[in-house]
């Protein structure tokens, strides 16, 4: 599905300083969508205000508003930007049907498979050993399930193409590529093979835009 941008000052980011933020204003930037920050990081005194409390009750960033619209989640919030906004020039997902099932394979695999069930072990045990306590063995279990599946990714790019999908950049490039600054932080190594494609995300203009309006 193709639609035309629109311009507007009724669209809200709430929240900055994380992988899972740093997905949000990614999409939002790719899109070329205008859009106000709300500077909020995760556990601070700022998560407790009336005013993201009234858009958040769960107390989550990130949060879009947008219009009507408020929604959590960074992979929604990405899915639902490209169904919403994007153009023949600024795809993130693909209009066909069997395209369209590969993307949600794989961000149903990056968010579950890397993210929580590797990266977030990580950070639960390591940044915040004090609120879930220390447990190196889980630690250790995470970070080698981590390697074993980052392999799958690996392989995927073996015949050469240049993104998850084949020719084309997608949502399923920015939920990816955003787990792995989490994968350096916490030495969870990447495979070499995958160091191009890498490079090749990060230097696209809006991954760099949006790192800066990840980290203000």
């Amino acid at each position: 599905m193709l639609n035309t941008p629109q311009d507007t000052s009724d669209r809200t980011l709430w929240g900055v300083g994380t992988s899972r933020t740093l997905r949000a204003h990614w999409a939002l930037i790719e899109l070329g969508l205008d859009y106000e920050t709300i500077a909020i990081r995760p556990r601070t005194p700022a998560m407790d205000g009336d005013d993201l409390l009234r858009v958040s009750p769960d107390k989550k960033v990130p949060v879009l508003q947008d219009g009507a619209l408020t929604i959590a989640e960074s992979p929604a919030i990405v899915l639902y930007l490209g169904e919403r906004y994007q153009t023949e020039e600024r795809p993130l997902v693909p209009a066909s049907v069997t395209a369209r099932a590969q993307l949600f394979e794989w961000v149903s695999y990056i968010s579950m498979e890397l993210d929580a069930t590797s990266l977030y072990v990580l950070r639960r045990h390591l940044d915040l050993a004090a609120t879930y306590g220390e447990a190196p063995t889980a630690v250790a279990a995470a970070r080698d399930y981590f390697v074993r599946m980052i392999d799958r990714t690996s392989r995927n790019f073996a015949d050469g193409r240049p993104y998850l999908l084949g020719d084309a950049f997608s949502a399923a490039d920015i939920l990816l590529v955003s787990c792995f600054g989490m994968a350096d932080k916490y030495e969870a190594a990447l495979p070499d093979d995958l160091s191009a494609y890498r490079d090749r995300v990060h230097a696209r203009p809006a991954y760099q835009q949006a790192m800066k309006a990840n980290n203000p």
